[in-house]
């Protein structure tokens, strides 16, 4: 097998109890990011609060990871959500990154409610890893203004055109 060697990522920690995004275990795809604190999505104050968290079904906020990334040229982060997470109790609303962006790694945190309608509890600094940043390299393509496209088997079939045509009926 051969060695893999990371790229540099600048990080600046922002919060008290921040601190370097790390990977789980060898062969992960994703930097764990932690929840130091959050702020609603429509607080005119913008007041980022570290109590904990209580969210009722259906009801969003935005988690702060407490860093500032620097990413490499030519990469983006893809913030998602941590499987186990997604399967107990809240879902990560997956977001993007860009290069040029230097402010602190926010996380739009949901409770989907109906597996438990019950609120959930978050507590900043305390919870195991609430998402995790994937960095990828991008392609930059050019636009160009074309009349016709080249057609394919697909054409314009999208958004359950696949189910469309399942033997079973399903649709």
């Amino acid at each position: 097998m051969s060695q893999i060697l990371p790229i540099p990522m600048r990080v600046r920690l922002v919060r008290p109890g921040a601190r370097l995004p790390s990977y789980a275990h060898d062969g992960d795809a994703g930097l764990d990011l932690e929840l130091l604190a959050w702020r609603w999505p429509d607080d005119p104050a913008d007041v980022a609060r570290t109590e904990t968290l209580r969210l009722d079904p259906g009801e969003r906020a935005l988690g702060l990871t407490g860093i500032a990334i620097e990413l490499p040229p030519g990469h983006e982060g893809q913030v998602r959500g941590r499987s186990g997470r997604s399967m107990r109790d809240v879902l990560v609303i997956p977001g993007t990154v860009d290069a040029p962006y230097r402010g602190e790694l926010g996380v739009i945190l949901l409770h989907p409610g109906g597996y438990d309608d019950d609120p959930i509890e978050l507590r900043p600094g305390q919870e195991k890893p609430i998402a995790q940043i994937v960095i990828a390299p991008v392609a930059v393509v050019r636009p160009v203004l074309a009349l016709e496209l080249t057609d394919t088997t697909r054409a314009a079939g999208g958004f359950g055109s696949t189910d469309a045509r399942d033997p079973k009926g399903a649709a």
